[in-house]
């Protein structure tokens, strides 16, 4: 008997936090050296990891040297970088100690930089820029199935995680604080085909996670991404975005495909029309933004004018297809939803939201072919009829 209530004890406390949506995320407690791996502070490399001299010159030449056919091992230590490290040959495989704490790194192109690499791995370590304003800590520019795993970042400048390729991801990573400076993504992802973010707990100045294609030559697509089970915060813009943005209104090229998954978030900005999720399409030159679900999340706004979802379309760009499913979403000030197109833009379509909670009022465009179905509201929803424009709040 006694055993009978134990397990129902078990199974009720399971539920309970199953329906709260809780889990912990981030980085493990430590890093083990792989076996036969390159020590960096050994002979011939000798890096110093006393913050006195410069770390760069003897990481660099250790994975000149054996990058793509042994893993590289930095242990416990305070590394100075008077310049960026490059990753120079495919299948390297790059492992810090938890308490191997990388400072400065040229201003630019990231503390660790890829350029068309493959299948490397960043996994472990300490950020922070300290010294220097560093934009992107690590930076995968081009290639395929890369991975930054278990890394810890203490603060930053620019995109924190910069990702542009196909089957790569980032995991079990924290991010925290940032400069302070509008552009500061956590985690950006800039193009590609297939990108994971799983378990990751960051604290960012803009989008906790950012999809959105940038200012490089011809159209960039972004497909078939998932980011799930995290924490993401924004102390000046949303906990996660995806879309085609107002500042790339020029381009066009296609995002599809993304789902968010079981994300606890919150945004805590004064800046007008702020939200906690973001889903845009402002192409004025066709640019496509379709099939974008958000499954089990709970998003909260803490401060000035913030939205809890905002779905927009403008310069004729619209979204077709976007699920929200059992999520949560609490606006203190201003609509804990908010559909609309710009004058002139159609209307989005195929939009579906389902057993959601908005802890606000709502402003809804009706969208074509649209579902609403089991959803709850706290204040007042006001209905815009087709072909409405927007007009005051």
């Amino acid at each position: 008997m006694k055993k009978i209530f134990k397990d129902l004890i078990l199974t009720m406390v399971i539920v309970m936090l199953s329906n709260q949506l809780v889990f912990c995320c981030g980085i493990s407690r430590s890093i083990p050296k792989p076996s036969g791996a390159i020590d960096v502070t050994q002979s011939p490399y000798n890096v110093p990891n006393d913050r006195t001299g410069n770390a760069s010159t003897g990481i660099q030449q250790a994975l000149n040297d054996y990058g793509g056919s042994t893993p590289i091992w930095i242990p416990a230590g305070q590394y100075r970088l008077a310049d960026r490290i490059s990753i120079t040959k495919n299948n390297t495989k790059l492992y810090m100690h938890r308490n191997a704490k990388i400072y400065r790194a040229h201003t630019s192109f990231g503390m660790i930089h890829a350029y068309n690499k493959n299948n490397v791995l960043i996994k472990g370590g300490h950020f922070d820029r300290n010294d220097q304003n560093a934009k992107r800590i690590i930076y995968f520019n081009g290639g395929s199935g890369n991975t930054i795993d278990d890394v810890y970042v203490g603060s930053y400048k620019g995109w924190c995680f910069a990702v542009y390729g196909d089957d790569s991801g980032v995991y079990n990573s924290t991010i925290r604080g940032s400069s302070g400076t509008i552009g500061d993504d956590g985690i950006h992802f800039i193009g590609g085909n297939g990108f994971t973010v799983d378990n990751c707990d960051v604290l960012s100045c803009d989008d906790g996670v950012g999809l959105f294609p940038d200012a490089r030559e011809g159209d960039v697509n972004i497909q078939n991404v998932t980011i799930q089970n995290s924490k993401l915060v924004s102390t000046d813009c949303a906990a996660f975005g995806v879309g085609i943005h107002p500042k790339m209104s020029h381009k066009g090229g296609i995002v599809a495909n993304v789902y968010f998954k079981n994300i606890i978030g919150s945004t805590s900005s004064s800046t007008p029309d702020t939200p906690g999720i973001k889903a845009l399409n402002y192409s004025s030159q066709g640019g496509i933004v379709e099939n974008i679900q958000i499954l089990n999340c709970s998003i909260n706004g803490h401060a000035g004018n913030d939205l809890g979802l905002k779905i927009r379309g403008g310069n004729g760009g619209y979204l077709n297809g976007v699920i929200v499913t059992d999520t949560d979403l609490t606006s203190f000030n201003v609509r804990a939803l908010d559909i609309r197109s710009a004058a002139g833009s159609p209307r989005h379509q195929n939009i579906e939201i389902r057993d959601c909670t908005f802890r606000n009022n709502a402003y809804i465009e009706k969208p074509s072919g649209w579902t609403w179905l089991g959803n709850t509201v706290s204040g007042p929803i006001t209905w815009k009829s087709t072909g409405d424009s927007p007009r005051g709040r």
